[in-house]
């Protein structure tokens, strides 16, 4: 008798790279595809278009995809930038798996790109792979447990209440999810702000009535964020719950 025990099937992940003009560089993009390829069953492919989205569709039919990385350059200028970025959103939209962008782009492009993660590009591969493994390993979990968040945990002080929250909306802050936030701010006259915490760097707090500058935080899903509203008293603690729920809510 055959005593092999079969194992789970690995989760399967499409990695879409962008052709580019120096075979080097997007050799070292695709040795993340390699790395990730020891946890994952990874389907690397160069050019992001429409095929991506047919190619998800049409898993759906055999064995679908678990997730989405695409790396995306920092290159807005190029015709082809503003489909690329239309892609990603009718995935995001369309297909409903977790989509990660992996990106040197800075500033307002990265509030354009409609994904569950991004993770800036660094000049070392493995560690960037290490991240993208990380934030992949939090999407899949959350999909199987549907995991409820705890309740706030509110901290007064210096005139202000403050929760600390992961952002667990599908697609984090991008336009959708930030218009709920601002919508829900612009509700109180108090000033309501948010700063990340998980950052590489130190961030300013944004003012959460200003669309724009929630977009600026580049908060995915999973991110650390620290909201702060004005006073200390029993009003302050239910704006301050009321805000935490829009982040945490699946």
């Amino acid at each position: 008798m055959d005593s092999a025990i079969a194992q789970p099937s690995r989760p399967s992940i499409l990695y879409v790279d962008r052709s580019s003009s120096d075979p080097r560089a997007c050799e070292a993009r695709l040795s993340v595809a390699a790395a990730l390829g020891q946890h994952y069953e990874v389907e690397a492919r160069c050019d992001l278009g429409r095929w991506a989205l047919d190619r998800l569709r049409s898993a759906l039919a055999t064995r679908p995809f678990d997730a989405m990385v695409t790396h995306v350059p920092n290159d807005p200028g190029k015709p082809s930038y503003g489909e690329s970025l239309s892609v990603l959103r009718d995935i995001n939209k369309l297909v409903g798996i977790p989509v990660i962008a992996y990106t040197g782009a800075t500033g307002f492009v990265l509030a354009l790109m409609e994904v569950d993660r991004i993770v800036l590009k660094s000049r070392d591969c493995r560690e960037d792979a290490r991240t993208i493994h990380s934030h992949l390993e939090h999407l899949l979990r959350n999909r199987r447990e549907e995991i409820d968040p705890p309740p706030p945990v509110l901290v007064k002080g210096q005139g202000r209440t403050s929760v600390e929250a992961f952002v667990n909306r599908a697609g984090g802050l991008g336009l959708r999810g930030t218009c709920a936030l601002c919508e829900e701010c612009k509700k109180y006259a108090r000033w309501v702000k948010a700063r990340r915490l998980d950052a590489d760097a130190e961030t300013p707090a944004v003012d959460c009535k200003n669309v724009f500058e929630v977009l600026l935080l580049a908060a995915g899903e999973g991110s650390r964020v620290l909201i702060s509203v004005e006073g200390e008293d029993a009003e302050a603690e239910e704006i301050a719950r009321h805000v935490y729920g829009v982040l945490t809510s699946h």
